[in-house]
């Protein structure tokens, strides 16, 4: 019989608070309490500085800070008519892949710890702390790296920095192989995650849910392909993908994906262009200025979680009068509640956490 309203399953854990109605050990409903769903800061940066709401937009997604600050960066430079040297699109797309470890191995992190593999969640989260340590060199922000500015970045690679990153990709690669190799091919991981929420693509079409749960359904879009920009048009690489949709897919591709974003920094720092000295980017040719024309204008740039869209609009006196940034979790929400029915209990927190989504950063 299922258990009554008053004995609702409650499930508060680090990352979850769920309320769960069970029938037996099946799962009759769900319903995940999110957090801060409204926050003022669209009215906030609309109000600042262009330069400004570069720092301030890292608030958006604190996992994924660089993508957002690159998408709205694109949108106001495409206003202004700036035209980015091709060493300081290298040194962006360094920024935003390095950023990404972030977020993939926080994945990696909350997956083995709710799958009850302390350890593996341990060494992973030690990989993740090295690459906030990198991060800070590099950008002076360890959490919130506020990295970009109008025309650039607030800082160029100092004398050094490169060989800095090659010292620290091969260190951290020996380490992560040695990660690697005991969550690959092990029977219990694959035995708790197969099968496990599997989402059509159908499903995933229809809502635009990109990033890792798209990929592991079949539907691989990743603005780094589909909306080239930065130095990914220089780049050899291919989407991960999966075709059966699952949490096991999903662990998968993100495994994918880190080793995809090792191969990407290795292929940056072999081909990016020799440094001028220069940090600034000049206005396109006809231009008197780095102002910001009427009209509505758009940014995109690939976040681990899937893509980051900004919209800009910018009135006949030169201000921005609208700014908004969107991402799948925007989307997807309204959504999720429903996928748990009929799982069992005690897979809960293993099939939510497999999504990628966070109840305190899906949206703004």
């Amino acid at each position: 019989m299922p258990i009554s309203e008053e004995n609702f399953l409650n499930l508060p854990n680090k990352f979850i608070d769920a309320r769960l109605q069970c029938d037996g050990d099946i799962l009759v409903s769900a319903k995940i309490e999110r957090g801060r769903q409204e926050r003022p800061l669209w009215h906030r940066m609309e109000r600042l500085k262009p330069d400004e709401m570069l720092i301030w937009v890292d608030r958006f997604d604190s996992a994924c800070p660089i993508a957002s600050e690159w998408a709205l960066a694109q949108a106001l430079e495409d206003s202004m008519g700036l035209i980015l040297p091709e060493r300081m699109q290298f040194v962006r797309t360094m920024l935003c892949e390095l950023n990404r470890l972030v977020w993939l191995t926080t994945y990696l992190g909350r997956m083995t710890a709710t799958l009850g593999q302390k350890t593996l969640s341990q060494q992973v989260f030690i990989l993740r702390e090295h690459v906030f340590v990198m991060q800070e060199e590099l950008t002076g922000g360890r959490i919130l790296p506020q990295a970009l500015r109008l025309g650039g970045c607030r800082r160029e690679f100092a004398m050094g920095d490169e060989q800095k990153t090659r010292r620290f990709l091969e260190n951290w690669k020996t380490f992560w192989k040695q990660w690697l190799d005991l969550v690959t091919d092990d029977p219990l991981l694959e035995s708790r995650l197969k099968n496990l929420l599997a989402i059509p693509s159908g499903m995933i079409e229809s809502l635009g849910w990109w990033g890792i749960v798209g990929k592991a359904s079949s539907v691989c879009y990743d603005s780094r392909k589909h909306r080239p920009h930065g130095a990914y048009p220089h780049l050899n690489f291919t989407i991960p993908r999966r075709d059966r949709g699952d949490a096991g897919s999903r662990f998968e591709v993100v495994i994918e994906e880190v080793e995809l974003t090792l191969s990407l920094l290795d292929q940056l720092l072999q081909t990016i262009p020799k440094s001028d000295g220069s940090i600034k980017a000049g206005p396109a040719s006809g231009s008197q200025g780095p102002e910001l024309k009427p009209g509505f204008y758009f940014g995109c740039s690939e976040s681990a979680k899937g893509p980051v869209i900004a919209a800009v609009e910018i009135n006949n006196d030169g201000h921005v009068t609208t700014l908004r940034l969107f991402a799948t979790g925007q989307r997807v929400w309204p959504c999720i509640d429903p996928l748990f029915h009929s799982i069992r209990a005690e897979d809960f927190q293993v099939a939510f956490t497999s999504l990628g989504v966070d109840s305190e950063e899906a949206e703004i």
